[in-house]
């Protein structure tokens, strides 16, 4: 049976922090739905807009009756990134994870925003794994002007896919939504998920079997308040899922199954000038996270005068992909996110791509040229970031090395194309190993000569404004 908002409200009073209580209150207050016709009026303005398309899908008769799933996404070719910087009604209404149910009931539509996510939010130069950026593009994203600003919170950055859950209670029973960026389903079981035979499901699936995982490690009554919290809140969960089977830049293999990785609640309520991008403050989304049993990505309060040490600190730190920092403004709304990248990672993942490339079947170009687009990109990346030349040095001379111990297994077939695709941080820590080798490059960025303009642009920001 689905807890009430009272027995909710009771069990945060005895387990959360009196700081948070407030926030539970103020989400409470406004979590009410959106009317049906509101959610309706989305769902065909979405069918009706350019570069957004809806994806509906018949939900199984025995999990829901008479429903449909609608996905809603950006569309274009590339990255979504050149539809959001021209467009600010994009940017206002298409999260990254847009769901709606839609449920027959004796002849009457019903529409519900079930998955509603992050928007979308960006970061600097050699911050973006697809494009590049341009001086002061992050600031588009803010829902306020960087004057607001009075506290700043930084999460570390999963190096995974994007994974939501959500859920309803519908005919005495919770159904649980969940997926990807711009794939969900509904299922109540693990059998349910059977019922999603085609491709374009298969992640959803993955992320489904691990939120049941999860689900049957709490006890039944903490089960229950979790689910409860969320239909009664009427939230998504925003996760980042690890999966070993799949790695980009992190080695994973210490994974024996994927991992969500909780990052943060958003409201399923649609807002075209919204107030926050998440539900509540990241330090109160991660107390309610533990509450639950739910593993936390790592959390940094950031003092603003510190703030360009701290920028710093990620840009030369080893071995993740970064942090998102977290903009409040003096009523805890989160105004504004932005991605900051190390410099480790951001080398792997050009070398990545540049491999990538390579070993495609339409590459005609040698492994010295291959050299050659490592050389230029690191160059470029050296450039953005302000690193020395030493620095350039013993990474140029690493990522060489790499290259060429991976085309001469490659082509002696000890290297397979899956093993590129699935596991290059793998393969990657294999090449350490087996040379003696080390990624551990100490960056040395000097302030008097700072190049990265992001990291200068936040801390001018930041130093201007009274936190």
């Amino acid at each position: 049976m689905v807890n009430s908002i009272d027995d909710l409200i009771q069990y945060f009073k005895l387990n959360l922090s009196h700081k948070n209580l407030d926030q539970i209150q103020k989400l409470l207050d406004n979590s009410n739905n959106k009317s049906s016709d509101d959610i309706k009026d989305f769902l065909l303005w979405a069918k009706n807009t350019k570069n957004i398309k809806v994806v509906s899908q018949d939900i199984p008769s025995h999990i829901l009756k008479e429903s449909i799933l609608h996905d809603i996404k950006v569309e274009c070719r590339g990255p979504d990134d050149k539809i959001y910087d021209s467009n600010a009604e994009i940017r206002a209404r298409i999260a990254r994870g847009n769901t709606i149910l839609e449920i027959n009931n004796n002849g009457t539509k019903n529409y519900k925003l079930i998955i509603y996510a992050l928007r979308k939010f960006t970061g600097g130069l050699g911050d973006e794994d697809d494009i590049d950026r341009k001086s002061g593009e992050w600031k588009n994203y803010f829902l306020k002007d960087y004057s607001s600003v009075t506290s700043v919170i930084s999460l570390q950055k999963e190096n995974g896919e994007a994974a939501h859950l959500s859920c309803v209670w519908k005919d005495n029973e919770f159904a649980i939504c969940a997926g990807s960026k711009n794939v969900h389903i509904i299922f109540k079981n693990k059998e349910d998920l059977l019922n999603y035979s085609e491709q374009r499901y298969s992640y959803a699936k993955l992320i489904g079997l691990a939120v049941l995982r999860h689900l049957e490690k709490l006890k039944p009554d903490l089960r229950t308040l979790f689910l409860s919290f969320l239909v009664q809140f009427n939230l998504t969960v925003i996760f980042e899922i690890l999966n070993p089977e799949t790695q980009h830049v992190e080695d994973l293999s210490y994974l024996k199954e994927p991992l969500l990785k909780f990052i943060t609640f958003t409201s399923n309520t649609i807002e075209f000038k919204p107030q926050s991008l998440c539900s509540m403050t990241p330090d109160c989304a991660l107390e309610l996270g533990n509450l639950f049993e739910l593993s936390c990505v790592k959390m940094e309060f950031v003092d603003k005068n510190g703030i360009e040490n701290h920028l710093l600190n990620i840009r030369k730190d080893h071995g993740y992909e970064g942090v998102v920092l977290y903009f409040l403004d003096s009523e805890n709304n989160v105004i504004g996110l932005l991605k900051k990248k190390t410099t480790w990672y951001i080398i792997l993942r050009a070398i990545r791509e540049k491999l990538r490339h390579h070993i495609s079947p339409k590459n005609t170009e040698t492994i010295s040229d291959l050299e050659n687009r490592i050389k230029k990109r690191l160059t470029e990346i050296k450039k953005w970031i302000g690193f020395d030349d030493e620095d350039y040095e013993r990474w140029l001379k690493t990522s060489v090395e790499f290259i060429n111990w991976f085309d001469k297994k490659y082509h002696e077939n000890l290297i397979s194309k899956d093993d590129f695709q699935n596991k290059f941080p793998v393969l990657w820590t294999r090449y350490l190993n087996e040379t003696n080798s080390t990624d551990k490059i100490k960056i040395n960025i000097s302030k008097s000569v700072l190049t990265d303009t992001h990291i200068d642009e936040i801390s001018r920001e930041l130093k201007s404004v009274a936190i």
